[in-house]
């Protein structure tokens, strides 16, 4: 499928734009699932 052109489509050829503060590593989803961790935490009271 990949690199046949029968996989392609409409949206084969956009490119997807950058984030500030992202170069590759998600360095912040530790940060994140703790994050949610807590709020799931402190919600089931």
């Amino acid at each position: 499928m990949l690199g046949s052109d029968l996989g392609k489509t409409v949206y084969s050829e956009l490119s997807f734009g950058t984030r500030p503060f992202f170069n590759g590593k998600p360095w912040f989803l530790p940060l994140a699932v703790w994050y949610y961790g807590m709020l799931d935490k402190w919600n089931q009271h």
